[in-house]
């Protein structure tokens, strides 16, 4: 991997560590844990309620329809509650639970207390309430917790009792339990655990203890949310579960309502003058049953935001008791929701960092951001699958990971994407076709500014006796012709997606396939090549009628892998080619004066645009300074250009001679040569040839001659 990418991605992995450690700090604000309990939530929501109406919990509710069926009014009388204790254990109810606190004596009916405490005491299956509170002392302006216990009369039935203490989140909504409140030398557990002690029989020697992550009562293993709280698992939103009237359950044959009165608990007391085949469909909904007891009426102020509160548009707080149930459900049916530990949540946060990272790095911002959008849904189908099996991922916190990697990884890369862009247009946008340059700029992969090896195509150009033309023209002059045949040149390199290397005085360097591929480079040569000469012919013949000096010029090409990248100082870098492949098109440039020729091709390029042009090979040669012959060709047109006629005569009667000449057969290919002549006499590859061929009829060569000419200067 090139040191600029490894570089871009350490500076990119930096900034995923970095995002990781600011979501971290970020996600113990109050307002962030909001939003992560917002999730938890829609959660719930998405889940939707449990089916509960056959479930060993039921409510008994203090509602509007008792307000108006009972004869007294709130606060009720306390024989009302004896005499619900009394009528559900003959309905055979297992347990009584009340979150109805009788914490001071009933001053209006001082009986009504005796008689709570023997249907208590006769019941034996009945959980009181109680609360810790806290309470502001003037006299030392501190806060203290008082513990708020049922009055004595009830407590010395030997009755359990619980506080009734619910913890609320910084929203205001009620989302967990308290399992236990220790309070000096003492622990006061809440009436759900309670509940559960008395169900399964515990004794008081049954020990309460508790771990940085659990709650362990008897059998159970609670686990633990912070403090001493857990995760109630709502089962629905308020009356999810089976919620009877208090009026109703006191409606037997001995109490009347003031309207509708139907002696409505006789029918499960097992005494009521029932048909017999009424009596066997008639099922007992309090039979087996733990019912808790409590205001389910907004007046009561007894009812809060739970998790469902909204839930399918209904804005309906959750009563007081029927959170309590759902507790106790969560409890006896070790339905718990858990939590993820810390270090499980940041492996998942910095694992969403490196992902966002890696999708900004090889999609692009645009890319990314679509790729943050997946990696959100697939955060949250995770979390919504966890949390079906009671899991609560943390998903604000990854979520913040990828956010923060994302605005800084993708601002790292449009900043360093727009360095690079203005770096590719200044570098680029005088040597290249605006076009190249745009598409440099949209594709800035395709550039490559470090040194790499590629098969490209290199053209040399340089004006004919140039040196003569400038002594005899001003300076000032000579520059205008000179601009003149170099905009002209180049305009025409970069209509054909050529690199224009460098001016060299009136030499002209050019590149085909870099910075840009172009796996047709060699034809692009050629075709500019061909075009470079059929504008100067145009241009001479203006400068013919303006009386100024004409220029011609001799071409190279040659095709092979040359170094191409940024060569130079510190202070100054060229991007250019070099190499072995790029003196021989400068040689075959210089060759063109020995043939009398224009354009010359190397044999590498000519296997590459063979099908394409028509060529008339010139020679096997041996350039200065190299020990293997290249063979050289004169780029003559596009093959689906006709050549005149004489051209065509010309290049048959060359190349039969030139046949002989391989073949060491000089008489023949002298008169091929000389027969060429006869077409066009100022043919300077048909007069070179004549005279070698004079020379070896005079002086023959060697019998291993290989024909190849070898050139002992520049």
């Amino acid at each position: 991997m090139p040191s600029k990418q490894r570089g871009k991605i350490t500076t990119q992995l930096l900034i995923a560590l970095g995002a990781f450690i600011l979501a971290v700090l970020l996600s113990v604000l109050d307002l962030v844990q909001g939003l992560e309990l917002r999730t938890l939530d829609a959660r719930f929501k998405f889940r939707g309620p449990i089916d509960v109406k056959n479930s060993d919990i039921i409510i008994v509710g203090i509602d509007d329809q008792s307000y108006d069926e009972l004869p007294d009014r709130w606060p009720f009388p306390r024989e009302y509650y004896a005499r619900m204790i009394t009528n559900l254990k003959r309905a055979g109810a297992r347990m009584v639970v009340f979150d109805v606190q009788f914490t001071e004596i009933d001053a209006k009916s001082p009986q009504g207390d005796s008689l709570l405490a023997a249907a208590v005491k006769d019941a034996g299956n009945v959980v009181l309430a109680g609360k810790v509170q806290e309470d502001r002392n003037p006299f030392i302006k501190e806060t203290i917790k008082l513990v708020y216990k049922p009055i004595d009369i009830l407590l010395n039935t030997g009755a359990e009792w619980g506080i009734v203490n619910e913890p609320n989140d910084p929203d205001g909504f009620t989302r967990r339990y308290l399992l236990f409140q220790p309070l000096g030398d003492k622990t006061y557990l809440p009436i759900g655990m309670k509940a559960v002690k008395l169900k399964n029989g515990y004794s008081d020697t049954v020990s309460v203890r508790n771990d940085a992550h659990n709650f362990y009562y008897g059998d159970y293993k609670i686990p633990r949310i912070d403090g001493h709280t857990m995760l109630v698992n709502y089962c629905g939103p308020a009356e999810t579960f089976p919620t009877f009237p208090l009026c109703n359950i006191l409606d037997d044959a001995e109490f009347t309502l003031r309207k509708g009165d139907t002696d409505y608990m006789e029918a499960f007391f097992g005494t009521a003058d029932l048909p017999p085949e009424f009596a066997a469909l008639l099922e007992n909904p309090f039979k087996d049953k733990i019912v808790l007891i409590g205001a389910t009426i907004e007046e009561q102020k007894d009812t809060f935001f739970s998790p469902f509160y909204g839930y399918r548009g209904i804005k309906e707080k959750t009563p007081g008791v029927e959170y309590h149930a759902n507790a106790l459900w969560t409890i006896l049916n070790q339905k718990f929701i858990r939590t993820l530990e810390v270090w499980h949540i940041w492996g998942i946060m910095l694992l969403f960092a490196f992902i966002t990272m890696l999708s900004v790095h090889f999609l692009k911002p645009v890319g990314g951001l679509a790729a943050l959008v997946v990696e959100f849904a697939l955060l949250t189908l995770i979390a919504v699958w966890l949390f079906k099996y009671g899991v609560w991922m943390e998903v604000t916190g990854p979520a913040l990971a990828s956010v923060f990697t994302f605005l800084g990884s993708g601002g790292y890369q449009f900043i360093s994407e727009q360095k690079e862009k203005r770096m590719i247009k200044g570098m680029f946008s005088h040597y290249l076709a605006k076009s190249l340059v745009d598409e440099l700029i949209a594709n800035p992969d395709k550039l490559k500014l470090g040194g790499d090896k590629k098969e490209l195509s290199v053209f040399f150009s340089d004006i004919e006796n140039f040196t003569s033309i400038s002594e005899s023209l001003p300076p000032e002059k000579l520059l205008d012709n000179l601009n003149e045949y170099l905009s002209a040149m180049t305009d025409i390199i970069l209509e054909h997606d050529g690199m224009l290397d460098k001016y060299i005085g009136d030499a002209i360097v050019a590149v085909w396939g870099a910075p840009i591929i172009r796996e047709e480079h060699a034809r692009l040569a050629c075709k500019a090549s061909l075009d470079m000469q059929k504008k100067l012919a145009a241009l001479r013949t203006q400068w013919l009628s303006e009386g100024k000096p004409e220029f011609k010029a001799r071409i190279g090409l040659n095709t092979g892998f040359m170094t191409i990248g940024n060569v130079g100082s510190h202070q100054r870098l060229s991007y250019t080619v070099i190499g072995d492949v790029v003196n021989l098109a400068s040689r075959l440039e210089g060759i063109n004066k020995q043939y009398g020729t224009y354009i010359i091709i190397s044999q590498s390029t000519y296997a590459q645009v063979k099908e394409l042009f028509k060529v008339r090979e010139l020679d096997l040669i041996r350039v200065k300074g190299k020990k293997e012959p290249v063979r050289i060709y004169q780029l003559l047109a596009e093959a689906e250009e006709k050549l005149p006629e004489t051209t065509t005569g010309l290049i048959t009667h060359y190349c039969d001679g030139l046949n002989y000449y391989k073949d060491k057969k000089w008489e023949k290919a002298l008169d091929k040569f000389s027969e060429g002549l006869q077409i066009d006499g100022k043919d300077s590859p048909s007069v070179l040839y004549i005279e070698r061929c004079r020379h070896f009829l005079q002086n023959p060569p060697a019998e291993d001659w290989d024909g190849v000419w070898t050139f002992t200067t520049k």
